[in-house]
C-alpha cells in the first residue's frame, strides 16, 4: 500500500535592510507617569518640598488643587474603617488603614482617585 505525505507550505517574510534598521531604532515609549508614589511614610513633610495633608473622614475623600512637585499625605480619620487611595489610572495605590500614605505629583493634569474598598468614595487631584 502506498502512503502519501502532505506538507503545508509555510509563508515566508522578506525584510529589507532598511525596514530592519527602521524597526530596530523605532520606539513606542509610553509617556512618563503623571504621579510618583513615595509609599508609606511616617507623618511629616517630604524632603525639601511642599506637603499637602488630606484626611479621609466620614467615608469621604478630598478633592484638591495643588502645584506640581507637591507631596500629598493622606491619613485615615475613620476609626476602624479601612481605606485605600488608588489612582483611577494606576499611578498609585496606598493603604491608609494603619498609617499615612504619601505620593508626589510631578506633572500637571487632573487625576481621579478612589477607595478600592468603598468604590463610591471618589475625588480628583488637579495639579497645576
Amino acid at each position: 500500500a502506498a502512503t502519501a505525505t502532505a506538507t503545508a507550505a509555510r509563508p515566508t517574510a522578506t525584510v529589507t535592510a532598511a525596514a530592519a534598521a527602521a524597526a530596530s531604532t523605532a520606539t513606542t515609549a509610553a509617556p512618563p507617569p503623571a504621579l510618583t508614589a513615595t509609599g508609606t511614610a511616617a507623618p511629616g513633610g517630604d524632603a525639601g518640598g511642599n506637603t499637602r495633608a488630606s484626611r479621609i473622614q466620614n467615608l469621604a475623600l478630598e478633592s484638591m488643587t495643588i502645584s506640581a512637585g507637591t507631596t500629598v499625605a493622606w491619613t485615615n480619620a475613620d476609626a476602624g474603617i479601612p481605606h485605600t487611595v488608588t489612582a483611577d489610572r494606576g499611578e498609585f495605590n496606598g493603604d491608609v488603614t494603619s498609617g499615612p500614605f504619601r505620593f508626589t505629583c510631578d506633572r500637571a493634569g487632573v487625576f481621579g482617585y478612589h477607595c478600592n474598598i468603598h468604590p463610591s468614595m471618589r475625588a480628583t487631584i488637579t495639579v497645576q
